[in-house]
């Protein structure tokens, strides 16, 4: 029978308003506590007034604490709630449209910025493997970044439940590392420990799965725990000798060459690699995202002939590099060469031909020690033939002309030329697609740093208005540009909503050749008489008229000289622009 007692109905309130139990399991508790002693009850009573805070709120509490200022959410169950409270923590919160694009855009925000700053947040299920391309982007490219991601309540594992997957299996194979949070008390310090194993070593991606039942319930602030639980464990792998050694080599090298990628961004470590080469007078090769970190324009830079300086180097070092696909293995450096790098991961020095010393380290920590060695060798000193060298290395080469199979249209290498005049020289420059993407390579020059973004290691196609987004919410003083096919931009084309949405401001060019790699691909692949248009898109579709549709200032242009005043007005409106223009489907 329910008792009307003062004492008994104040706390059947304070058990309903706290969100302990449900309402109709109040009763049956009250029962139970009615047979408890009296120091029993007192003790329940003060522990029921401590502070309780729900799993969603730790969440927020847990990435702010961590100096998270972004999420880059998708809504869906169980973190709806988990969302909002991001965003009443005042956590600077962008809806998705897609939650692959939630991890390229928070990815490239933290290479940008240089630090982990922001997160993906999607739901269950599926939602976590759509989401496992935007890993496997961050992980390739080495960029720190968290996708938090929902899951079925634990007691439900096994039983069919909805959008159920176990995504730290699914994960495993791809992420860095993957946590599970076991109790709610223990969300701020998973978190901890993931941003931690994100930015350390090489930089990765890191999912954490937040459990249903760890989200909805609630725990006392006594209990939460905020620690990271694992010790700081500082390892020298690089000792002073092998550095001493590589000062040596270079300093005695006839043609010393440097290879640098997109690793020596962290903590500014080209600013001290301009220094170094320098001092040694050493031509340099940048990866495609590496250009810019040490400008194109550089007396050193020596890029567009890596096949040559590769060829003829003596003396190599690779730093924040890998000797993959990008350097073509390896294959171009000569067989007598001296190849030494730095990296901080040991896989990187299995890949390509063998080297003479293996730095293991972060380039910022190893370089300026490097430096140092190189100037108490007197660099510089009798570096004549160094400077003979890279004279003959600047020798004008006269470029092949592109390709043109037709009169009207213009190729991707004409439209890449006319964009490297146009576009501002601080820009942000993010190159997607195919052909289209070579041309700019090859034309489109990296002049400031942080000013190149591609694809990266796996190639990924895609990422243009993802990367576009974090590029533009890390770095709001610069202009950001898009250049990309239509077969790119089309795998995330509703994101521009997204940036309409949260008024993300950015130029996207479209050169429109019909499909991938415009009616080439398909001469090649199939047969003269086929009729399928397999690889060929309907003609001439009208990519600005539908992205006007959703608020994007759009234009399309017929000619390049109409490109600089189209350009011009793009930037002007301080919202997602699209300037689009058809090329040559049949040119490279």
């Amino acid at each position: 029978m329910k008792s009307s007692h003062p004492r008994r109905l104040r706390l059947r309130l304070e058990l309903v308003d706290n969100g302990v139990f449900e309402s109709s399991r109040v009763d049956s508790v009250l029962e139970r506590l009615a047979r408890l002693s009296p120091l029993q009850r007192v003790e329940f009573e003060r522990c029921l007034r401590t502070r309780r805070v729900r799993g969603h709120d730790l969440v927020a509490q847990g990435l702010k604490a961590q100096g998270i200022t972004h999420v880059y959410a998708m809504a869906g169950l169980p973190t709806d709630e988990t969302i909002g409270c991001c965003a009443a923590a005042g956590l600077r919160t962008i809806g998705v449209r897609h939650q692959q694009a939630a991890v390229m855009a928070a990815a490239a925000h933290n290479y940008l910025a240089g630090r982990l700053i922001s997160v993906a947040l999607v739901s269950s299920g599926v939602a976590v493997t759509n989401a496992i391309t935007g890993v496997c982007v961050a992980q390739d490219n080495g960029w720190p970044v968290l996708l938090l991601a929902g899951a079925a309540e634990r007691a439900a594992e096994g039983m069919g439940a909805f959008m159920a997957l176990d995504g730290v299996r699914a994960l495993a194979g791809v992420a860095k590392a993957c946590f599970r949070v076991a109790r709610p008390e223990l969300v701020e310090q998973m978190l901890a420990a993931a941003i931690r194993e994100a930015g350390e070593g090489r930089p990765g991606a890191v999912y954490v799965e937040l459990p249903e039942d760890c989200l909805e319930a609630s725990v006392a602030l006594a209990f939460v725990r905020t620690e990271d639980p694992r010790p700081v464990v500082v390892e020298a792998h690089c000792t002073l000798a092998l550095v001493e050694q590589a000062a040596e080599l270079l300093m005695r090298a006839k043609r010393p060459a440097v290879i640098f990628g997109k690793g020596v961004r962290w903590n500014d470590a080209y600013l001290v690699l301009r220094e170094l080469v320098e001092r040694l007078g050493a031509p340099f090769v940048a990866s495609p995202m590496g250009r810019g970190l040490l400008p194109d324009d550089h007396p050193l830079a020596c890029t567009a002939q890596q096949s040559r300086v590769l060829a003829e180097a003596d003396v190599v070092l690779v730093v924040g590099a890998r000797l993959n696909w990008t350097f073509r293995y390896g294959a171009e450096l000569r067989r007598d060469a001296r190849i030494m790098q730095i990296d901080c991961a040991p896989e990187a020095f299995r890949e390509g031909p063998p080297r003479a010393l293996e730095m293991l380290g972060a380039a910022a920590t190893i370089l300026p020690v490097l430096l140092t060695q190189v100037r108490a060798l007197q660099a510089g000193a009798g570096g004549s033939e160094r400077w003979q060298w890279l004279a003959s290395l600047h020798q004008a080469v006269a470029e092949q002309p592109a390709r043109c199979s037709s009169a009207t249209l213009p190729t991707p290498s004409q439209l890449a030329a006319a964009l490297a005049v146009a576009l501002p020289r601080d820009a942000i420059t993010i190159l997607d697609g195919n052909v289209t993407l070579l041309a700019a390579q090859r034309h489109i020059s990296a002049l400031t740093p942080l000013s190149r973004l591609t694809p990266g290691t796996n190639g990924c196609m895609g990422i243009g208005l993802p990367f576009a987004m974090g590029a533009a919410l890390a770095c709001p003083g610069r202009p950001v540009v898009v250049v990309t096919g239509d077969m790119a931009l089309s795998m995330n084309f509703f994101e521009f909503e997204t940036a309409v949405r949260h008024r993300v401001p950015f130029v996207v060019v479209l050169a429109n050749n019909d499909g991938p790699c415009g009616a080439r691909r398909q001469h090649k692949a199939f047969p003269a008489d086929c009729a399928e248009r397999v690889l060929v898109y309907q003609a001439g579709i009208r990519y600005d008229e539908m992205a006007r549709q959703l608020g994007v200032h759009a234009e399309n242009i017929a000619e390049l000289a109409e490109l600089p005043a189209a350009l011009a007005r793009a930037f002007a409106p301080g919202r997602p622009a699209l300037v689009q223009i058809q090329i040559d489907p049949l040119a490279g």
